[in-house]
């Protein structure tokens, strides 16, 4: 099986494999097998006089006067053009998308951002409900089994980007929402002991002035009651 995509995009392993004559697990053949098959190295590969099935990309389907390998070693043809060259092969979108691909709902095109997984769902379907015989009533009354999903969210990878969204050279700035401690007192020069109690001292007055604060929040938000 031979897929094709354009010299500047990438082969999209996922959609490949959803093509009903293209195997899965999808692998790729190693350079002595491709020699078997066509006779030629990977550097000289071509649709012309190709002998194995062929699935273009749309984007390929709609290329003119493109050059491909010639199925020779160090050999290429140039100008070839679909239905004049050769018969137009099976179309399917099998590459990964660029920016300023249309967009799929034809509003605009594609803007690609970096993300970060922090969460994922995943549908499960009825595979393991119809197992435990899971069912609940519908609104006629029947029996029905439960479509399940299962829904994730890493909190580990939420503080590892929240890092890396928010630091400098000498280390992390903690965003507020996730912040371990709002103030923190560091006491320097431990060794002298006028330091320990200054230190004991203005944690204490924090303390202290966090309640006053908490107090006449609750006093407040109960007038408005």
């Amino acid at each position: 099986m031979a897929l094709l995509v354009r010299g500047d995009h990438e082969l999209n392993e996922i959609k490949a494999e959803k093509c009903s004559i293209v195997a899965s697990p999808l692998v790729f053949a190693t350079e002595e097998e491709i020699r078997q098959a066509v006779n030629a190295g990977p550097g000289s590969l071509g649709p012309i006089n190709l002998p194995l099935p062929i699935i273009i990309d749309r984007a390929v389907s709609v290329m003119s006067d493109f050059g491909a390998g010639a199925n020779i070693d160090g050999k290429h043809y140039f100008g070839i053009n679909w239905e004049r060259d050769l018969p137009l092969a099976e179309m399917a979108d099998i590459r990964n998308v660029v920016e300023g691909d249309p967009s799929p709902d034809g509003k605009g095109t594609l803007l690609i951002k970096r993300g970060i997984e922090v969460g994922h769902i995943f549908q499960l379907g009825k595979k393991y409900s119809e197992a435990l015989k899971a069912t609940v009533q519908n609104e006629e009354g029947h029996n029905q089994v439960v479509t399940m999903g299962c829904y994730g969210i890493g909190i580990t990878r939420i503080v590892a980007a929240a890092i890396e969204q928010n630091h400098d050279a000498r280390g992390i700035i903690w965003p507020d929402a996730i912040a371990p401690f709002q103030v923190a007192i560091l006491p320097m020069n431990m060794h002298r002991s006028y330091r320990v109690k200054r230190s004991s001292r203005e944690n204490s007055m924090l303390t202290y002035v966090h309640r006053v604060l908490m107090y006449y929040l609750m006093i407040a938000k109960s007038a408005q009651v």
